[in-house]
């Protein structure tokens, strides 16, 4: 890191953090500043980030309008974790993020987020003492004042190892407030310990995601409530905030929090099943009552050729949004039963083969004879469905992809590797997690982004790992899984 930008950006940071209210004005100043520090230097990519706050603060004035917390914080921890030198790919996808995020805040309101509104003490409903544990400053500044302004004593923790001491004296508090990613472990990780000292204490989880999955494991492992830290309290709205920490000190048994979760899942699954899928399976049984179309013109067999085409696309997103939210939501069952794997992988390729045509793509296939193992072969063939078709995908017209199954004492490893645009390291964890696109993958492509989630939830659900390599951009990639076969 450079030290004097390092340096600006915690100036910067601490006078946000200190202050009741800061004007947009000063923040926007203090980003150009930045942004002429990068500058000077060559840093081109901190300069962006820089930049992309000045031009933040600046349209919020301009529209009179607040600007989330949440990316606030984010940005401001690109800033300092940054080093040019080092992982510019990964400072390059944490702007694209913000870039995306920045507006999606409430309607203007008059004021940046941190400024001050008072609150009656009798609303957080007898909390007087309160821990807050979070690694942003940010985050710990804004609930200092929003506690403060109601009554209450908040005592701060910025990691787990301070957690954990304070929660030596956890009878003292009447609500924690619990970040769930910290720079040396999770809010879920340190639920069982604070569990252990109090069952009375109510805790509410902090969360920069909207993962329903980590919703349900802290609720699980403790939790009374669940609060996404975009939805931190502005001017006008601390009435909604708190009230949900009302509902979790009123749920200390975490039966409130688990109705709404499930109730969520309720409604989602209802959706998804009812009004989605059936209606795309409705229009493709209309295109195929058709029956034969040689009557039809040209252009009339085109469009039922294409609507048949965008049916079938339909309800293939539908089912995996469904499948995502079924995993999300813990509920991937399996249905084991003895299989050959060498024929799940045979018949994946069948179905790719026009599309290794049409592609002039060479594909080598290294496979044993037979292969049995007692997995759910409907699950496995999504898995290689997806890993062959992004082969296929991102190897260009002419390349060459290579499928390899193998057998240990121990393990079954499948492997595929094409010579495509390759992946930048600091891209490679990032493939695996909800509605990530693989570099050069435009934005608008078709495909729900959830292809490779899937993908990982399967494997794990056979007690296996998948995982993605590469020698970087322009050297092509490796995907492969394991399955132990004492667990298969």
């Amino acid at each position: 890191m450079l030290p004097d930008f390092e340096q600006a950006v915690a100036t910067l940071l601490t006078q946000i953090g200190d202050a009741d209210s800061v004007p947009l004005l000063a923040l926007e100043h203090g980003a150009r500043g930045l942004q002429d520090l990068a500058a000077r230097h060559g840093a081109v990519q901190l300069g962006r980030v820089a930049g992309s706050l000045a031009s933040l603060a600046s349209t919020a004035q301009s529209m009179n309008a607040p600007i989330s917390l949440a990316v606030l914080d984010a940005t401001f921890k690109a800033l300092q974790r940054a080093d040019p030198s080092e992982d510019l790919h990964a400072l390059e996808a944490t702007l694209e993020r913000l870039e995306e995020e920045s507006f999606l805040y409430t309607p203007p309101l008059g004021e940046l987020i941190l400024s001050p509104v008072p609150v009656a003490p009798e609303r957080i409903s007898g909390a007087r003492r309160v821990l807050s544990v979070d690694d942003s400053s940010l985050v710990r500044g804004a609930l200092r004042r929003i506690f403060a302004d109601a009554g209450a004593e908040v005592d701060e923790a910025t990691n787990g190892a301070e957690a954990v001491e304070r929660f030596k004296e956890i009878g003292k508090y009447d609500l924690v407030l619990l970040d769930v990613n910290l720079p040396d472990t999770t809010g879920i990780e340190l639920l069982p310990l604070l569990r252990a000292r109090s069952t009375e204490v109510a805790v509410v989880m902090l969360t920069s995601e909207d993962d329903i999955k980590t919703a349900i494991d802290a609720i699980r492992s403790g939790a009374d409530g669940f609060i996404q830290k975009s939805d931190l309290p502005i001017q006008g709205e601390r009435d909604a905030f708190f009230y949900a920490l009302e509902q979790a000190r009123e749920a200390r048994a975490g039966i409130v929090a688990r109705q709404q979760l499930e109730g969520l899942k309720s409604d989602f699954y209802s959706m998804v099943t009812h009004d989605l899928k059936n209606p795309a399976n409705v229009i493709g049984l209309a295109l195929e009552q058709l029956g034969d179309t040689s009557a039809f013109t040209a252009d009339q067999r085109r469009a039922v050729a294409v609507a048949s085409s965008a049916a079938k696309d339909l309800l293939r997103l539908v089912v995996e949004y469904l499948d995502y939210a079924r995993i999300d939501a813990g509920y991937l069952d399996l249905e084991r039963a003895p299989s050959d794997l060498v024929a799940l992988v045979k018949h994946s390729l069948e179905q790719a083969r026009v599309l290794f045509k049409k592609r002039h793509q060479t594909v080598v296939v290294n496979l044993p004879g037979m292969l049995i193992a007692n997995l759910d072969a409907n699950r496995i063939a999504q898995v290689l469905d997806n890993l062959i078709g992004n082969a296929i995908k991102y190897t260009p017209e002419g390349g060459r992809i290579e499928i390899t199954l193998t057998q240990t004492e121990s393990l079954l490893c499948f492997t595929v590797r094409d010579s495509g645009n390759g992946v930048h390291a600091s891209q490679l964890e990032r493939l695996f997690k909800r509605f990530s696109r693989l570099p050069g993958e435009s934005k608008r492509s078709s495909g729900t982004g959830l292809g490779l989630v899937i993908v990982k939830a399967i494997v794990e659900a056979h007690a296996g790992r998948v995982w993605a390599e590469s020698a970087g951009i322009g050297a092509g990639s490796t995907f492969s899984f394991e399955l132990p076969l004492g667990q298969v």
